[in-house]
């Protein structure tokens, strides 16, 4: 909903006033009775009123620029209060004409745009106004970047709208956006199993996995991929109230399930850790159970080893297994330039770029 202000019209108005009539009575009487016109209607409280006078007065060549810089507020707050999304419009894109620099007249614009359902224009709009933050360092709006996503969506323009749910989780990193924005991407791969699961690994980073069939997957996939601690972690926390009796169920076999894998992986663990010389299968076995025992900075050197040896099929994986333990052994920078280095235009590539977001 466009934000509405309440400004003080009649003294800003009186001002014009003033300020056009001390000109040496340059002014037609046309002007001089468009001026009195506004300055009553914004008196009165009677927005509707003071539009068209304002309109004249902003579009006179016998005006000055300062003092239209200063009606035209007084005009598009007046659309504001009346919904003349229309006429704000035009206001708006004339007074940005003057002056282009008021982010709030831009921000309203696209307000209005929306409203009305001008979704291109929308996007041109608050693509624009990004543009321009950006250079002068000032980070976009909550608001802005949710209208610009709500166009890109409207639009259908599946690109767009992503590219905005990741500046929303770069500068609001709320859960319901992480869980738009990692649901739309991991959609892409649901035919790969491990890398559904790195997907889901990082909706729980981000505290957006909450849907209980949803964990269930997860859950059964960790196990599935040989990481029964990872499906412990999945399942630790407490069901809503109103999981159906069946899921209540389907769940509890699934953590006994997972307990009695990692009684075995602990012997496993003890045998692996024996090997003098460790293959780079090995390590990645090792790096797995350190990560699933949370024991992140031996983690990270059995993942080095990985690279280091060379020969794993799976090295996309390594490497976002890598930057995982680095993260959360403390080494953030460290981590986010692991993440950086991959290059594959692959699904772990994307997933990669989103664990560097969540890592800002």
């Amino acid at each position: 909903m466009i934000r509405r202000v309440f400004f003080t019209l009649m003294l800003a108005c009186s001002f014009i006033v003033s300020s056009v009539a001390s000109a040496d009575n340059k002014v037609s009487p046309e002007a001089a009775q468009k001026l009195q016109l506004a300055q009553d209607a914004l008196k009165a409280k009677e927005p509707e009123k003071a539009i068209e006078p304002l309109e004249y007065l902003t579009q006179s060549t016998e005006i000055a620029k300062a003092d239209k810089l200063q009606l035209f507020p007084l005009l598009i707050d007046a659309c504001l209060q009346t919904n003349a999304y229309d006429k704000l419009v035009n206001a708006a894109r004339s007074y940005l004409q003057l002056d282009d620099s008021k982010l709030l007249v831009r921000l309203q614009l696209g307000q209005a745009l929306s409203i009305m359902g001008r979704d291109s224009e929308v996007v041109a709009t608050l693509q624009d106004q990004m543009q321009r933050k950006t250079s002068s360092h000032i980070d976009p709006t909550e608001t802005e970047i949710r209208l610009l996503a709500r166009s890109q969506n409207r639009l259908k323009n599946e690109a767009g709208y992503v590219d905005a749910l990741k500046l929303l989780v770069t500068y609001y990193p709320k859960p319901t956006y992480w869980a738009d924005l990692i649901g739309r991407v991991q959609h892409q791969y649901a035919s790969d199993k491990r890398l559904t699961y790195g997907f889901y690994r990082l909706q729980l980073a981000t505290n957006s996995l909450t849907d209980v069939d949803d964990i269930k997957e997860a859950a059964q996939i960790a196990i599935s991929l040989g990481l029964p601690s990872d499906a412990l972690q999945l399942l630790s926390a407490p069901l809503p109230e109103n999981t159906p009796a069946n899921m209540i169920a389907d769940i509890a076999k699934i953590r006994e399930q997972a307990n009695a894998l990692v009684l075995a992986d602990d012997k496993v663990y003890a045998e692996l850790k024996a090997i003098k010389q460790k293959s780079s299968s090995d390590w990645q076995q090792l790096g797995d159970l350190f990560s699933g025992k949370k024991e992140w900075e031996q983690a990270r050197q059995a993942y080095i080893h990985v690279l280091s040896l060379g020969g794993s099929k799976r090295e996309s994986e390594v490497q976002i297994h890598l930057g995982i333990a680095e993260y959360y052994a403390g080494d953030v920078q460290g981590a986010k330039e692991t993440w950086k280095r991959m290059t594959a235009t692959d699904g772990w590539f994307n997933l990669a770029s989103l664990w560097g977001i969540f890592a800002k």
